[in-house]
């Protein structure tokens, strides 16, 4: 109930509430501690500066997006106006990531000399849509390694992704669902985003159980999504 009310006065401040909420939980879930939910009292700072890491790592992994979109609608001329508008389109996915899609959208409206070809727009969203499937495999080695550097490990999150394909799929199947289901709860969606990001957090983690390396099992064994003597699909 707190974490959905805090989107309504400020919302970028809500989000990485959100999001280090979320971190927050999933660490109670991996190490096997109850309730799962942490409280909120006391733990105030510790899921603000999750949701700064988490942001921030959110942010990194567009940045190719971001230059690429920037470096094609300019046609590499780069002048003083071309700074301003780069600046305040910068620092408003800094602060607020989930803005991007309709920042990258509205912008040529605003600004004409910001112009794509049909084979540039086409590439942007190759590049957008890879980066957001990624992303949660990048996550989930944070969740396995225990460190904020592990969403950098590229071959790990590889390889997690091409022996673990079907459940991974599946994960991103239910996020879907489970964020169409928050938006179509209109005035309660701020509540129904909150509970999301939890119901994604659970189906990725699930799925890295599945992966069942030796790895996954020394970390995951205290979970209550692996209890010993269970046996991963």
């Amino acid at each position: 109930m707190l974490g959905g009310l805090l989107f309504f006065p400020l919302p970028p401040l809500g989000w990485v509430l959100a999001i280090g909420y979320r971190s927050l939980t999933g660490v109670r879930l991996v190490e096997g501690h109850s309730p799962v939910l942490p409280g909120w009292r006391g733990n105030l700072a510790e899921t603000l500066v999750r949701g700064l890491r988490a942001s921030g790592i959110i942010f990194t992994y567009f940045c190719p997006f971001l230059l690429l979109y920037w470096l094609l609608g300019t046609d590499l001329r780069f002048t003083a106006s071309h700074a301003a508008a780069f600046l305040a389109f910068l620092g408003a996915v800094a602060v607020f990531p989930p803005s991007m899609p309709a920042l990258a959208v509205t912008y040529p409206f605003l600004f004409p000399w910001l112009h794509f070809s049909a084979p540039e727009i086409a590439l942007l969203g190759v590049v957008f849509l890879l980066t957001f499937f990624l992303l949660p495999a990048a996550f989930v080695q944070v969740a396995l390694e225990g460190r904020w550097a592990g969403a950098f490990h590229a071959p790990s999150y590889l390889r997690y992704l091409a022996s673990n394909l079907p459940s991974y799929l599946e994960a991103w199947a239910l996020s879907l669902a489970v964020s169409a289901v928050a938006v179509l709860l209109g005035p309660f969606s701020p509540w129904g985003l909150f509970w999301s990001y939890l119901v994604m957090l659970h189906a990725f983690n699930q799925s890295l159980v599945r992966w069942n390396t030796p790895e996954v099992r020394r970390r995951f064994t205290g979970c209550v999504i692996l209890r010993p003597g269970s046996t991963p699909g």
